[in-house]
């Protein structure tokens, strides 16, 4: 069966977000991306990660720039990825040094810190995988939502009320799924609310991520940048994101 898959950290494990050739949308939960690959059930066409994967040596990812620049005031979702010696250091002052002596140019951010155990992860998982190589690729799904939304109506905060329903319908257009439907599988991670596995904009993100694979998987979709470089692993250096409207 093709699939594709949508995969977004949710503080404790992946949210897996999988598209069927039918359109069905389903969700589930994996401790580490290792988990998910030697226990899916299908072999996806294509896999989008809301996390770094190719590490630059001594200076700014292209891609992160871009898609600040293009997410304005949402431009703070996307933090600059440590350079690849930061990201295996020990602690983030050990880090900050590493940026330091490669005369990087900039300094790394807490949230960035805070995900380099994730970094680490996939960037392990693709350095020893050779087959996800090239069918787990990067993207973002702020960017995802930006370029999916049509008019003037804005996406909206991840944090309100407002915001969420607003990712939902984005979803649901992109998906094709009915408002019970998404609800339903929304709620697969978020009940019950005593001990939720994941929060609803967790499962929105990787379900747009998921939606966006298919579209890459067509070749309907861009790359921040649009010739993205290697990085000395010979993973790409992008972000892959739906075509605008």
């Amino acid at each position: 069966m093709v699939s594709y898959v949508g995969l977004d950290w949710a503080s404790n494990g992946w949210v897996v977000a999988e598209l069927d050739e039918e359109g069905d949308l389903s969700v589930g939960f994996a401790p580490t991306v290792w988990n998910w690959w030697h226990e899916r059930e299908t072999d996806p066409e294509q896999v989008l990660v809301d996390i770094p994967v190719g590490l630059a040596a001594d200076r700014k990812r292209a891609c992160d720039r871009e898609a600040q620049a293009l997410l304005g005031g949402r431009a703070g979702s996307v933090f600059l990825t440590p350079i690849r010696a930061a990201v295996y250091d020990e602690n983030i002052e050990a880090a900050k040094a590493r940026h330091d002596e490669r005369d990087a140019g900039f300094s790394i951010s807490n949230q960035a810190w805070a995900i380099v155990p994730r970094i680490r992860e996939v960037d392990t998982f693709l350095r020893t995988t050779d087959e996800a190589r090239g069918l787990v690729r990067e993207s973002h799904p702020e960017l995802c939502f930006r370029n999916l939304n049509p008019g003037d109506e804005p996406v909206g905060a991840k944090g309100d009320a407002d915001g969420i329903e607003r990712r939902k319908a984005l979803v649901r257009e992109a998906v094709g799924v009915e408002r019970d439907e998404l609800d339903a599988t929304v709620e697969t991670l978020t009940e019950p609310r005593y001990a939720p596995r994941a929060s609803a904009d967790d499962v929105l993100d990787a379900a747009v991520l998921a939606a966006t694979a298919e579209r890459a998987a067509d070749g309907d979709c861009v790359t921040l940048p649009e010739d993205p470089p290697e990085d000395a692993a010979g993973l790409p250096m992008e972000i892959v994101a739906p075509e605008s409207p």
